[in-house]
């Protein structure tokens, strides 16, 4: 008779097996399964969060994602993180797969600057809102701060005066954005003070009940016709020579903002407004001219709490030779509540003609073709 081996016994008949593959295993709480409790081997993660695959090791389920690890789990200090990885490894599905989820859980993804687009079908399928920016798509007005000043006029007071300061300051920061892209430079102190000032004097005498808010063609006129109160902060003491030598420079920026490959998406009324309600937003703003990294971050700031970033790559464009592939990055961050449950971006971006990485140690080169 064939001798009794680990694996069973050797010959034919003997139910000898090569290969033992391990045993399926499964996932419980003590609830669904407590006729087993106490458990002989404890689960190798926590079943809290989105399920985004398998373990490597373990093969039992994975479950993650920022909202749940941050508020019910606690194993993040804030709800955001940072994913980065070659092109076509799976950074955008693996934060649609989390979108998907949290959806499903009541929360509201918000994507505000959807460059490819990646997940405009993913929130329309949801029966989400995608609002579409871009030369003959849509435009976005970036001096409507939308129902903050109809808030205003409803509170009065001291809450109305904070709201009105909020609105003020949103205006002045997303202009302040959009001349450092057109200009490649940051404003100086003094046309800040200029543009706040004319900001100001605009919605003074600026009749929104029936013109509605204020476009950016608008506060150009303001800045030709040169108020009083913008000449004070010039410090031109009367002399028109002195306040258009402190002022043209500005003005000839937003000139080249206005005419500009932007000027059709941000000079222009809001065509869609973000409705409230809506499952989820997705802003696609893939119809805007290259680079379109420059498009990304007054669509983020004007549509809610977000943060932009960019990846160059180290070596100036352009090279000599076919071009490099300089990989791309996707992050997900959330608002923390303050215009939804949760929100969620992702891009996935290429570098610019001229940009150049930041200079770190350590960091990558493009990889040759």
């Amino acid at each position: 008779m064939a001798a009794l081996t680990p694996r069973g016994y050797r010959g034919p008949g003997g139910g000898r097996v090569s290969y033992v593959e391990a045993p399926p295993e499964w996932r419980a709480t003590t609830v669904q399964a407590c006729g087993l409790f106490p458990w002989a081997v404890g689960g190798g993660t926590p079943t809290l969060g989105v399920p985004i695959g398998r373990h490597l090791r373990a093969g039992t389920t994975v479950c993650f994602d920022v909202i749940n690890w941050f508020e019910r789990g606690q194993f993040l200090p804030n709800p955001s993180y940072f994913c980065l990885g070659l092109p076509g490894l799976g950074k955008s599905t693996f934060t649609r797969r989390q979108v998907l989820g949290l959806s499903a859980q009541g929360v509201r993804p918000l994507v505000l600057g959807d460059l490819k687009p990646d997940y405009a079908d993913l929130i329309a399928a949801i029966g989400g809102q995608v609002v579409k920016l871009g030369r003959g798509l849509g435009s976005l007005n970036v001096l409507d701060v939308g129902a903050i000043e109809q808030a205003a006029c409803q509170l009065g007071g001291a809450d109305a005066d904070r709201l009105r300061a909020e609105a003020h300051g949103r205006r002045l920061a997303v202009l302040s954005g959009l001349i450092l892209i057109v200009r490649g430079t940051p404003i100086a102190d003094y046309e800040r003070a200029v543009l706040s000032a004319a900001l100001r004097v605009l919605l003074a005498r600026h009749d929104t009940t029936t013109s509605g808010p204020p476009t950016l063609p608008d506060l150009v006129r303001v800045l030709d016709h040169g108020p009083p109160e913008v000449r004070a902060v010039t410090l031109d003491r009367g002399q028109d020579d002195r306040y258009r030598a402190s002022v043209d420079p500005l003005h000839r920026s937003l000139l080249a903002l206005l005419d500009g490959p932007l000027g059709d998406t941000f000079s222009r009324p809001t065509t869609t407004r973000i409705a409230l309600d809506s499952p989820g937003v997705a802003i696609d703003v893939s119809g805007n001219p290259v680079p379109t990294l420059t498009c990304r971050p007054p669509c983020c700031w004007r549509a809610g709490p977000t943060g932009s970033g960019r990846w160059s790559p180290r070596t100036p464009w352009p090279m000599p030779g076919p071009p490099r592939n300089a990989g791309s990055s996707s992050c997900s961050t959330s608002c923390g509540g303050s215009c939804a449950p949760a929100s969620g971006w992702s891009t996935t971006s290429t570098p610019s003609p001229g940009s150049t990485a930041p200079k770190a140690s350590g960091w990558p080169r493009s990889p040759t073709p």
